[in-house]
């Protein structure tokens, strides 16, 4: 009996380190904040043009080190002008990243009187962020983060963004 579980424990002890990818896992938190510019751009007879910047924020909730791979936004998200980054990046504990977006919208003139610019466009009620990453060993994980909630969620799985 004593030599069955001795061949037992080896042979855990000799895969533990095939399974541990699938256990210890990063966490990647997505943020955003925003600053509307100073000036509102074009203003004509019938519409303003409103500019934001968007600042997308990924930090590790975690002491295990993830690589990027990939951001993507949901369909009904704003469509936004995003600066290149390199796909590969390293984020730990003390190594952020972030991405600067811009957004523009019109609107119209109501009554003549110029409509005022807020914090956050309307449009990003609707907008979630899809990141899908991977730890040192490979194994590719994800976050989604909702806009309206501030939530973000871990999947293991690569979840339905829309």
């Amino acid at each position: 009996m004593t030599s069955h579980m001795e061949t037992i424990l080896s042979i855990l002890f000799f895969i533990f380190p095939f399974l541990a990818k699938y256990f210890y896992r990063p966490k990647l938190s997505v943020s955003i904040t925003t600053k509307a510019k100073g000036t509102i751009d074009n203003v004509q007879d019938i519409y303003v043009k409103h500019n934001w910047d968007v600042f997308l924020n990924i930090f590790n909730k975690t002491e295990h080190a993830a690589i990027l791979k990939n951001i993507k936004f949901s369909n009904e998200s704003p469509k936004f002008k995003m600066e290149k980054f390199n796909v590969q990046i390293l984020i730990d504990v003390n190594n952020p990243f972030e991405l600067k977006i811009n957004y523009s919208s019109k609107s119209n003139y109501v009554d003549g009187k110029m409509p005022s610019q807020k914090l956050y466009p309307k449009e990003f009620d609707t907008l979630k962020v899809l990141i899908s990453y991977k730890n040192l060993k490979g194994r590719t994980f994800y976050t989604i983060y909702s806009f309206k909630n501030r939530k973000n969620s871990f999947c293991y799985k690569k979840p339905n963004l829309n």
